[in-house]
């Protein structure tokens, strides 16, 4: 399955210093699908995916040492996070079982991967 690579633009204001700041983050899902999970009655029932990607917004302190989740919430097409981040440039924490290398390009294909086949992304590592 090829994937287009779009080129984005930077909504970063070049002459700011972004580090040692905390921000509200919000991703939604292409079209408002509902590939994180659903609302049954007052609970929030998450997907495979929904759970892969709270899993993973929780276990970010543990990649990376300047970097915390303060409070986030997954909802079936969008998620929020209050991301704080405390010194400047995130490193990724090195572990026994992973070098120190940046994971996002293979958290990024394993869930482009889930949506498009609607496959629990664990079963892809």
């Amino acid at each position: 399955m090829a994937f287009i690579q779009q080129k984005r633009k930077l909504h970063r204001l070049q002459s700011h210093d972004y580090s040692g700041a905390d921000y509200f983050v919000t991703v939604c899902t292409k079209n408002k699908e509902h590939h994180f999970g659903a609302i049954k009655g007052d609970d929030m029932k998450l997907s495979a995916l929904g759970v892969f990607l709270l899993r993973n917004l929780q276990d970010l302190k543990t990649h990376f040492d300047d970097v915390e989740v303060v409070k986030s919430v997954v909802m079936p097409n969008h998620f929020h996070a209050i991301i704080s981040v405390t010194a400047v440039g995130s490193r990724p924490v090195a572990t026994a079982d992973r070098p120190q290398s940046s994971n996002q390009g293979k958290l990024n294909q394993l869930a482009r991967l889930a949506v498009a086949t609607g496959r629990d992304p664990m079963l892809f590592t």
